[in-house]
């Protein structure tokens, strides 16, 4: 970063962070800690560019965003789909998907706080896994049912129904808490090197991995899903 400098000796820097960061990332100091690096372990965790977990979060959800829009407007082109309703599946497709995403990766932030006995924003680690969940369950839920909504809005041949866009919330919110177990183990079992200390070409290549890897564990969970509740 070459702004500031670090004491392995006490795992700190030396010179504080600037108080511009309790305005914007103030969860992020854990108490206004401004000397803080890694959450006081640096030998679990590293931080490149000053916002820790939460590039993890960043990169797995745009992932989660291209491959969902990706596969749903491919899917619904070959079934015909054209235009609005073109549009509409691909939209659909990006929201859930970039919502799964970040259900993987909230996994594996809480996998790792496991592994490494350190919470995030200054909590316990039994409370990083809580919140990490609610949050990945909470937002899966509201992104099915909008999913469904921009579909149904923008296709002809579907219509509107309360009901089925709430069955698509608690179908997609399942999908969330099995890419949010799966993240949790891969990061807790060190297969998900997450804070670890990779060549470029490394973390490149283990990003494709374990995207792909995801990609193939839910296929059976996701497809029993959708049978369950009718997708």
């Amino acid at each position: 970063m070459q702004s500031r400098y670090y004491d392995p000796q006490t795992g700190r820097f030396i010179n504080a962070d600037e108080p511009t960061m309790l305005l914007t990332e103030s969860a992020m100091a854990m108490g206004g800690n401004l000397y803080m690096y890694c959450y006081n372990n640096p030998i679990m965790f590293r931080d490149d560019n000053g916002y820790g977990f939460f590039t993890t979060l960043l990169v797995m959800t745009i992932a989660g965003i291209i491959i969902g829009g990706t596969m749903k407007g491919v899917s619904a082109y070959n079934d015909g789909a054209r235009g609005w309703e073109l549009a509409g599946a691909i939209g659909a497709g990006a929201l859930t998907g970039g919502a799964l995403g970040a259900a993987f990766a909230l996994g594996g932030i809480a996998g790792a706080s496991v592994k490494a006995g350190v919470g995030i924003l200054g909590l316990s680690v039994g409370k990083t896994v809580g919140l990490t969940l609610g949050i990945a369950l909470g937002v899966n839920l509201a992104a099915g049912m909008g999913g469904y909504a921009i579909e149904a809005g923008t296709n002809p041949s579907m219509q509107f129904n309360a009901g089925r866009m709430v069955m698509a919330g608690f179908a997609q919110t399942g999908k969330a808490l099995v890419n949010y177990t799966l993240g949790g183990m891969m990061a807790a079992s060190g297969v998900w090197k997450i804070g670890q200390k990779l060549p470029l070409g490394t973390t490149i290549s283990d990003l494709i991995a374990r995207t792909a890897a995801r990609q193939m564990l839910t296929f059976i969970p996701f497809t029993v899903i959708n049978g369950m509740f009718g997708f």
